[in-house]
Order: structure tokens, then sequence, then C-alpha cells
């Protein structure tokens, strides 16, 4: 079966918050996207831009792109564990999805910022006859190699490596250590 992914922002104290961790959320659907992490990982996707988007409006929050097959590290309201997932499709998100199309998601950044790791990757600019994949769904994907439709390429230790770190975008070059990675699927 095929996983879908949703990027997750959580809340700061997402690890003791039971009502709330999750706190913003995106669906795939609403950018004309298939759910799959490799339906929609790539530079210059709409789905992308929104989820840059909203890491922008939720600086150095945790964040996730989290699937659905992902571990369940969560206590929903109902004493069920859960994932991020499961949480996000829990809640009415489609005011998260409104607020990032009303917002102006064309806005391009250049740096994804991993504040807990102190790290960052340059996004590659966007060329209209080349598929390039995006480092920010794999990066913190949660779940990736469980389903079909994940990511199955080079640097495969590095997926999943900042799922559930504070994330941040910029277009000022950060002071922290700069890390370069390439996705290829095989």
């Amino acid at each position: 079966m095929g996983q879908y992914f949703k990027p997750c922002v959580l809340s700061k104290n997402y690890k003791t918050n039971k009502k709330t961790p999750v706190i913003a959320s995106l669906t795939s659907w609403d950018y004309s996207n298939g759910a799959k992490l490799m339906e929609h990982s790539w530079v210059g996707n709409r789905f992308v831009k929104a989820a840059i988007k909203l890491i922008a409006m939720y600086k150095a929050h945790p964040f996730v792109w989290c699937g659905d097959y992902a571990d369940e590290i969560f206590i929903n309201q109902d004493n069920k564990e859960c994932n991020a997932y499961e949480i996000a499709n829990s809640f009415d998100v489609e005011r998260f999805d409104e607020m990032t199309k009303e917002h102006n998601v064309e806005e391009e950044y250049k740096y994804i910022i991993n504040y807990t790791k102190r790290q960052y990757v340059e996004i590659p600019d966007y060329d209209e006859n080349v598929w390039t994949i995006h480092p920010l769904p794999l990066l913190c994907a949660d779940g990736n190699e469980r389903g079909g439709g994940d990511y199955h390429g080079i640097n495969m230790d590095v997926v999943g490596s900042w799922a559930y770190d504070r994330i941040g975008v910029t277009n000022k070059r950060p002071h922290y250590k700069k890390i370069k990675v390439e996705f290829s699927e095989k």
C-alpha cells in the first residue's frame, strides 16, 4: 500500500502537550498533488512552497513531514496512541490551507535552517526542465521506507534526520554548519 504524508508544525512543547501537539498542517490534495512522498517532493512544487510558508509563519517550531505509517509517539485526547499524521487528520486544517493560500506562497526562500542541529541546507534552484528533489520533505520525513511511493535512492541515511527538529527558512545565509544533501532515486 502507499503511505500518505503531511507536513506538520508542532507546538514547542509537543512532547508533553497532549491537547494540541500538532498546531498546523497541510493537505496535498488542496494543492493538486498526490499524498505519497515522492509525488510532491520536488523543487518548484506549490505544496512544498506552502509548507515552507507555514514554516516561515511558525519560525523555529518543531516540524515533521509525517507519514501515516510513522511510529505512534503521541497519546491523543482519547488516550490512544497515534502519530502526527493522525492528529493532523483529527482537527480542521482547512483554515491553515486557506491561510497559506491567502499569503504569498510564491515567496522564494534560499535556505532551510535546523535550529536544533545548528545546520542549514540551500534549496536548489528551480529548473522547469529538470526534476529536482526538494530536501525539506525528505530531511523531515517520518515513516519513509514503510510504503509505496516512499523515497528509495542516494543519501538514505539522512532521510528523516531532521524530523521533529526546530526548523526555519530564510534568505540570509545562516551562521550554522552548511550541509550539502542531494537526493536522487535509484
